[in-house]
This record gives C-alpha cells, structure tokens and sequence, in this order.
C-alpha cells in the first residue's frame, strides 16, 4: 500500500534495546498525527516471521525494524532478523538506526537509481511520500567507470575502457529524463551522478542530509532471493539515515 488515500499503519518489531526504540520514533513520526503504530515484540523461535505476519494482519503500509552499527565498518553485517523481514515482507521495509532523531523540513528524501522494476517502484512510493511530506526528491545514480565483466551490462563493460565519459554521459541523460517524467507530479527533482561504486556514493549522499534513503528490493546469490545485493548491503550496514527497502509489487495509490 502506497502513503496517499488514507491514514498509514506501521507495524514495528520493537525490544528493549535503543534500536528498537528509534525504530518505534521513526515509525511514529512517518505515518503522523492521523496515522496508527502498531508493535509487536521480536522474540520467539522466528521473530522475523512473527513481525512480517503481525504487519498483514494490522493492514501495514511500512514495516520499521532497528539496527546499530556496533562492529568496525568493514565487518558490519544485516542482522539475521532484519535480513529475513527484508525477504519475506510485501510491504516496505524501514532499517533505522539508533539513535534516531527527526530530520530538518527541508531534508530532500534519496533515491537510488538501479534499473528494472525494484527501482521504478522505488521511485514511484518515494514520489507519493514527497507529495503528502511536502519534500524534494534526489536521484543518485552511481557510474562504475571500470565495471567488472561478469558483474555489469555488457555494453557498459565495453563503453567503459573504449570512451569511460561516455558511461557518466548516459547516466546524466537517464536522470534528466526521469526527472522531466517526473515533473507533472509537483515534487522538486534534483539528480546526482557519482562516479564508483553504488553502496559506498549513495552512502556519501546520505550523509550530505537525507530524510531516508530509499531503494528498490533486489535480491541476489546462489540462494535466488536469499542474499542481499552489494548496494543494499552496503547501504543498509553503513548508511547514519534510514533506509527503506521498497518491493516491486507495491502499488503507488493503492
């Protein structure tokens, strides 16, 4: 369900912890005054399933779980609780890390631009959450100048070492023509191309002032749909704002 045609509900799995209770804060501020939060407790033997079944049954728009960023940056990993939400939940997800405290009027909310539907549903719930906050919106867009074969577009692979501007060229092109797609929506859209890898440049953004960073559910690995992507990851373990995973089949206006 999409913010837009009636009050939101979130549904936060909640402890003792601070991280829980930035969750419950970040919750509470994102639905508003005619909002609902619900909570459940995250224990028992699946506590990830427990939160994603309390999330269906109270009709949640948004799921909001906690997570701190305790381990030496290059050892942080999604909590194994956290993971399992992100897979099983039809609804967006919401990491916040603790401790979290309402971002500035004028935080424009971020979006990652991949490709494929993950990120046009992204894009599509962040521009019905600008509208109702009165926000702007930010396209990122990372260019990997020297991508690895095996592990991008061909064609980028072979644009890269024959004319390596002519990757940021396309990317700049593909953000002007969002951002004019975008425009009848009356949400103020600014783009960003950044050159190296997508996790750590969204991150960089992120820490420029973000409401929360937003990004489409893709999911990859041997295991299909049991491993993160390496942006998400990276995004989630290292990013100070909240990030919100966003399924493909969310429905804006629905």
């Amino acid at each position: 369900m999409t913010p837009g045609e009636r009050p939101l509900v979130a549904l936060v799995g909640v402890d003792e912890q601070e991280n829980g209770q930035a969750a419950l804060a970040f919750a509470t501020d994102f639905v508003g005054r005619d909002g609902r939060v619900a909570t459940v407790t995250a224990t028992g033997p699946d506590p990830a399933r427990t939160i994603v079944e309390s999330a269906v049954r109270e009709g949640a728009d948004l799921i909001a779980v906690g997570t701190h960023h305790g381990a030496p940056r290059l050892l942080r990993a999604v909590g194994s609780v956290t993971h399992k939400v992100l897979r099983l939940a039809d609804v967006p997800v919401a990491v916040v890390r603790a401790p979290w405290s309402a971002p500035s009027d004028d935080a424009p909310i971020l979006v990652g631009i991949g490709s494929g539907g993950p990120t046009r549903a992204a894009i599509d719930w962040s521009v019905h959450v600008a509208r109702r906050d009165g926000r702007s919106l930010t396209l990122v867009r990372s260019v990997d100048v020297h991508p690895m074969a095996g592990l991008a577009d061909p064609i980028d692979v072979m644009a890269s070492y024959i004319d390596p501007g002519r990757l940021t060229e396309w990317a700049v092109d593909e953000l002007a023509r969002l951002a004019a797609e975008l425009g009848p929506s009356g949400v103020v859209v600014t783009t960003s191309v950044r050159s190296g890898a997508p996790g750590p440049r969204l991150v960089e953004a992120a820490h420029e002032g973000a409401a929360f960073l937003v990004i489409g559910k893709h999911f990859d690995g041997a295991v299909t749909g049991y491993f993160t992507g390496r942006t998400l990851h990276h995004a989630l373990t290292h990013a100070d704002c909240p990030v919100i995973v966003v399924p493909q089949q969310v429905a804006p206006g629905s």
